[in-house]
């Protein structure tokens, strides 16, 4: 559904998705074709945080100069911190020097 290109339906992969099933080359593959706000937020909050690689994503991509990109990884981190509870600090702390 992502690869067909269409607005709704890379919003929907993103419901559709298995995030145990993601691997960081889909994430890099998927965040390069976001060209809107809520195609880059449904797929954060729908897919992107809930895989295993999205706090590295989330700090290797808030430095990145494409816009959604970096977006992405803002909002995977604000994400994480709003439902990650069991999280370790270490993960946070990564976050906090992004973000300074």
């Amino acid at each position: 559904m992502w690869r067909i290109g269409i607005h709704d339906a890379r919003i929907l992969a993103s419901f559709v998705d298995t995030p145990d099933a993601v691997t960081l080359r889909q994430l890099e593959e998927w965040v390069g074709d976001v060209n809107s706000w809520d195609v880059s937020d449904q797929g954060i909050m729908n897919l992107f945080a809930r895989t295993t690689g999205a706090a590295s994503a989330a700090v290797e991509w808030s430095v990145r100069a494409e816009e959604f990109v970096q977006r992405a990884g803002f909002i995977i981190m604000a994400r994480l911190a709003s439902t990650y509870q069991t999280a370790d600090d270490s993960v946070f702390e990564l976050f906090l020097a992004a973000i300074e």
